[in-house]
């Protein structure tokens, strides 16, 4: 089996607003977690900038006589992200409700639900607490009004103040929680098929003239990977890479999708323009790879991101589930299942065993991807 003596990431984050500086850290701490168990060394250089949307940091890894170099390349959208972040509780909600339609009258909702159910959950949810939250705090000022024994103006003072106190208290509970990111996040890309954003398809482009430029025969792999909503960009800078530079060789590049959740955008009839990168794709030489666990709730696990194409398809993606239980120990697992963010990043955590998924071992060590997942 081949070995990697140089490495070249790309890496596309998901719907996260917080930026290289936040994955470089995540990366430092848990590679060193990981590198304690496989008793290998993983060193991370300085975080540096490389382009206006690239952050850029070396790893280096040692395991006996076994040395690899990694250039990591952080492909930033969190700006474009924070942008869109919907902070006012009330506009979220207004905006929710027109995507939540959006989803719905258009079968979208109706087609995630047939395919695979827990993600059509986890994306209704947020919308039905932001609801209930209003709801509740009404209920709570109403019968304080009515049972309270004061005059009607003081009565409405004081039911205004509850109601104020307490849908405060549900929102900061519900953003603990996490339970408005993926509302956020589903709020963006219905948006973004319905009217488009100038912004992403820059950042596309620039991304696609990016790898292209840096792409070189030194690196024995050269990989990107995805996470999440960030797969949804990753497809179409491929699917860009491929029809703008039909000369490249697209067959040396492995795509490594974490956590994806196509189907969002792809169900929407008005996506055109990505389905359409998924069928550029789906005839291309691209390997690409789907690791997605069915304990994470919030992506499609286990699903062919192809779902709705209708085309041949000449490279069908593997799809492989990660196995987070065997990664931990049974109590450990049980009680970390019930966070469901937490989980959803798991794919970047270490562990408390060695098992068959090491995101350190796939992207830092002399192995190349298909040896890394070779027993998923």
């Amino acid at each position: 089996m081949a070995k990697v003596n140089n490495r070249q990431i790309f890496y596309i984050s998901a719907f996260d607003p917080r930026g290289a500086s936040s994955f470089w850290q995540l990366y430092n701490k848990e590679s060193k977690a990981q590198s304690i168990l496989t008793n290998s060394n993983i060193n991370i250089g300085k975080r540096k900038k490389k382009a206006k949307f690239c952050s850029n940091w070396e790893i280096n890894y040692s395991k006996g006589n076994a040395k690899t170099n990694t250039d990591f390349n952080y492909l930033h959208w969190d700006d474009i992200i924070r942008k869109h972040w919907v902070k006012s509780p009330f506009k979220m909600m207004y905006e929710g409700i027109k995507c939540n339609w959006h989803y719905g009258s258009s079968g979208c909702f109706m087609n995630v639900l047939r395919l695979c159910w827990p993600p059509g959950l986890s994306g209704a949810m947020p919308l039905i607490v932001a609801i209930g939250t209003i709801l509740f705090a009404i209920l709570i000022a109403l019968t304080a009004y009515i049972f309270l024994p004061f005059s009607p103006i003081i009565g409405s003072i004081i039911s205004i103040i509850i109601f104020a106190l307490t849908f405060k208290i549900s929102i900061t509970l519900a953003n603990r929680f996490n339970l408005f990111w993926i509302l956020r996040g589903h709020i963006f890309f219905s948006n973004l098929a319905k009217k488009g954003n100038k912004e992403v398809d820059i950042r596309i482009n620039e991304f696609a003239e990016f790898i292209i430029k840096n792409s070189d025969n030194k690196y024995d792999e050269t990989l990107i990977i995805s996470h999440c909503m960030g797969t949804n960009l990753a497809a179409s800078v491929i699917s860009k890479i491929i029809q703008e530079h039909p000369k490249f060789d697209i067959s040396k590049i492995k795509f490594l999708s974490m956590a994806q959740v196509i189907p969002w955008l792809s169900f929407l009839p008005e996506a055109k323009s990505f389905q359409n990168d998924l069928k550029v794709i789906a005839d291309s030489k691209v390997k690409w790879v789907d690791i997605s666990s069915p304990a994470d709730y919030i992506c499609f696990a286990m699903t062919d991101p192809y779902a709705m194409i209708d085309c041949e398809i000449s490279n069908p993606v593997k799809i492989l589930n990660p196995k987070f239980h065997n990664i931990f120990n049974p109590d450990e697992y049980k009680k970390m299942k019930k966070d469901r963010l937490r989980i959803h990043f798991q794919y970047f955590m270490a562990g408390d065993n060695i098992a068959e998924y090491d995101f350190y071992q796939i992207t830092a060590s002399n192995q190349i991807l298909e040896e890394n997942i070779k027993e998923l």
